[in-house]
């Protein structure tokens, strides 16, 4: 988990595509002759800007998982 506080010190306003919140999870597996691991990250909403006025808009933040496998 990481917390941060990034602002311009010009304007005072958050810097862009900088997450307030994130972090990730690994719960990994091992048996005789398999493993498995699964990977689960977050990041919390961020400044952003719209690619079509380049005005100011916020990213919703987001969930992933990611699984992985392997059999020997």
């Amino acid at each position: 988990y990481g917390y941060t506080d990034a602002e311009d010190r010009t304007t005072g306003e958050r810097l862009l595509r900088v997450p307030e919140h994130q972090g990730a999870v690994v719960l990994t597996w091992t048996g005789e002759r398999a493993d498995a691991a699964l990977t689960v990250r977050g990041e919390s909403e961020q400044a952003d800007s719209d690619p079509s006025t380049f005005a100011r808009a916020d990213r919703k933040g987001f969930v992933t998982a990611d699984l992985a496998a392997g059999y020997a």
